[in-house]
C-alpha cells in the first residue's frame, strides 16, 4: 500500500499487528499498525467510513483485513489489502446471517464468524418488515466460515448445541500458528481442528470464574484476559487458575468494550524458572482526555503448591501511544482490538494461494533442517547347529543396489562357537556376542559361556573376535 501502508517487502523480524479505533459518533473505523516485539510508534493504514458500530466484527487473514458488517447487523463485508498496491477498500460476498458484536478467528487460513445478534433471526414471514425479534443472541447456529481461496461462505455449525444456548458465546482462544480454536460460553467450550478441518472435541468446565474475552491457546491451554485479571484453563486436566497482573491497575478500571487483546512473546506458564512472555493490547483516557493506545509487556507463570494452583503475572514496561489529543473526539473513541497480520511476501505480479505459501514454508523448512545421514550398513547371524557356530555378515546396502550402484556384496564374516543359547547386540559399529566361546574352549565348560566377546565392524575386516 503506497505511503501508509506495511512495508513486508524487506519482511522485519518482528511481526506486526494491526489495530483498529472506533469513532461511534462518526461511525468510522481507523487502522493502525505496531510492531509486536519492538513498538515504536502507530503507523496509519487507513479509514472506512460506512457507518460501522463499535461491536462490528472483524478479522485477518494473511494480510488482508475483513470488516465482516459496513453497518449495525447487515451481512455486507468489506476488506483492504494492507500489503496491497492500493488504498481503497474492496467489497467481497456478504455473509450468510448479518449481525452484530460476533467472536471472529483466522483458523486454517479461513475466517470463523461465530455468535453475536443476527437481524435475519426471528424474523416472521407472515410479517416481512417486522423486526421485533431481531438483535437476541443466538451464538450456536450462527458460526459461518469465509474461505478467501473460493471467495465464498459456508455454514460451519457446531457438532453440538452448547448446554445452556440461552447464553452468549463469552470467550475464543486461537493458537500461535492459528491451527486450534476454541470457543465457548460460561459453561462449555468446543475446538476446531484446523489439520483436521473439524469440530473436534466437545467439553464441559466449571471454572471458578468463567472464561471470558479473547485469547491464546498454548500448551492445551486457554489463557485469556479479562479486564486485568489473566485466566488459564488445561482442557486436559481440568485445571483453572486466575490471577490479577500486578502493576495493571487502569486496565482494571476500564469497561468491557476496551476488552484487552493479549499476544504471546514467547515462554511457557509451565516453565517455573523462566515463565512465558506476554503483549497485551488495550485502550484508555488519559488525565489531559485524550485518547491513548497502550502497549504492556508481562511475565506470567502458573505454580503449583501442594493442594492448590496460583497463577501470578507482573508487568515488565508499558507504552503508549496518542491517538487524539482532542477530548470531544477522544470521548467518542473505542478501542476496536488488535490482530496480527501475516508478513507473508508476495512475488511481483502473482497472488500466492496458501497452497502455494505452505508449499514454500515446507521447502525452505527441508532445506534448513536437513535429515541426519541413516546408516546404510547391516550386520545379521546365521546359526549352523551342525558345528556350533555363529556367522556374522556385514552388508554394505549401497553396495548392493539399495542406495546405489552394485559394486560389492557382502563383507568378509566373522564366526564364533557360540551355542544356540547364546545372544548378541550391535552398539555404534561394534558387535557384541553374550556367552559365546572361542574354538579353544571346550564347549561343555558351562562357564565359558559367561564370556562376551565384541569385534568393531568399521575398523576390521575379518579374523577372530576378542
Amino acid at each position: 500500500m503506497s505511503g501508509t501502508g506495511l512495508d513486508f517487502q524487506g519482511l522485519s523480524p518482528s511481526p506486526v499487528i494491526c489495530i483498529r479505533i472506533c469513532n461511534k459518533s462518526e461511525g468510522t473505523s481507523k487502522f493502525f499498525s505496531l510492531k509486536l516485539n519492538a513498538p515504536d510508534k502507530l503507523d496509519f493504514i487507513s479509514e472506512l467510513n460506512t457507518g460501522i458500530g463499535i461491536h462490528t466484527p472483524w478479522a485477518i487473514q494473511g494480510s488482508v483485513v475483513y470488516v465482516c458488517s459496513l453497518s449495525a447487523g447487515t451481512a455486507e463485508v468489506s476488506s483492504i489489502d494492507v500489503n496491497g498496491p492500493t488504498e481503497r477498500w474492496g467489497t467481497c460476498p456478504s455473509m450468510l446471517v448479518g449481525r452484530d458484536g460476533a467472536l471472529t478467528a483466522s483458523v486454517g487460513g479461513k475466517i470463523f464468524v461465530m455468535g453475536g445478534k443476527s437481524t435475519n433471526i426471528g424474523n416472521d414471514d407472515d410479517e416481512p418488515n417486522s423486526w421485533t425479534k431481531a438483535f437476541h443472541y443466538e451464538p450456536n447456529p450462527l458460526t459461518e466460515v469465509f474461505d478467501p481461496i473460493s471467495n465464498s461462505w459456508e455454514p460451519h455449525p457446531l457438532p453440538e448445541p452448547l448446554p445452556d444456548t440461552h447464553y452468549s458465546l463469552t470467550f475464543r482462544a486461537v493458537d500461535p500458528a492459528g491451527q486450534y480454536l476454541i470457543v465457548g460460553n460460561s459453561c462449555a467450550f468446543v475446538v476446531f481442528d484446523g489439520y483436521a478441518k473439524r469440530w473436534q472435541l466437545f467439553g464441559q468446565y466449571a471454572p471458578v470464574s468463567p472464561l471470558k474475552g479473547s485469547g491464546l491457546f498454548i500448551d492445551k491451554t486457554i489463557i485469556l484476559v479479562y479486564n486485568d485479571v489473566l485466566q488459564s484453563y488445561h482442557i486436559c486436566r481440568k485445571e483453572y487458575s486466575d490471577g490479577k497482573i500486578l502493576g495493571l491497575q487502569a486496565l482494571g478500571s476500564s469497561d468491557s468494550r476496551k476488552e484487552p487483546n493479549l499476544f504471546h512473546l514467547g515462554g511457557s506458564i509451565y516453565d517455573y524458572t523462566a515463565g512465558a512472555r506476554f503483549a497485551l493490547v488495550w485502550s484508555g483516557i488519559t488525565s489531559a482526555k485524550s485518547f491513548c493506545v497502550y502497549y504492556t509487556k508481562f511475565w506470567a507463570v502458573l505454580r503449583k503448591h501442594h493442594d492448590f494452583l496460583s497463577l501470578e503475572a507482573v508487568v515488565e514496561s508499558c507504552k503508549s501511544f496518542p491517538i487524539d489529543p482532542d477530548p470531544h473526539y477522544s470521548r467518542c473513541c473505542h478501542f476496536g482490538g488488535a490482530l496480527i497480520v501475516s508478513q507473508t511476501k508476495k512475488r511481483k505480479g502473482q497472488v500466492e494461494t496458501l497452497r502455494e505459501i505452505f508449499k514454500e514454508k515446507l521447502t525452505k523448512q527441508v532445506s534448513v533442517h536437513k535429515t541426519p545421514p541413516v546408516s546404510q550398513k547391516i550386520c545379521f547371524r546365521v546359526y549352523n547347529e551342525n558345528d556350533d557356530v555363529s556367522r556374522f555378515y556385514h552388508v554394505n546396502l549401497s553396495m548392493v543396489g539399495i542406495t546405489g550402484s552394485p559394486t560389492r556384496g557382502i563383507r568378509p564374516t566373522w564366526e564364533l562357537k557360540t551355542g544356540r543359547q547364546s545372544s548378541w547386540v550391535m552398539h555404534g559399529s561394534v558387535l557384541y556376542v553374550l556367552g559365546g566361546y572361542s574354538t579353544s574352549s571346550n564347549s561343555s565348560e558351562a562357564s565359558e559361556h559367561n564370556h562376551v566377546f565384541c569385534i568393531d565392524t568399521d575398523e576390521q575386516t575379518g579374523g577372530g573376535m576378542v
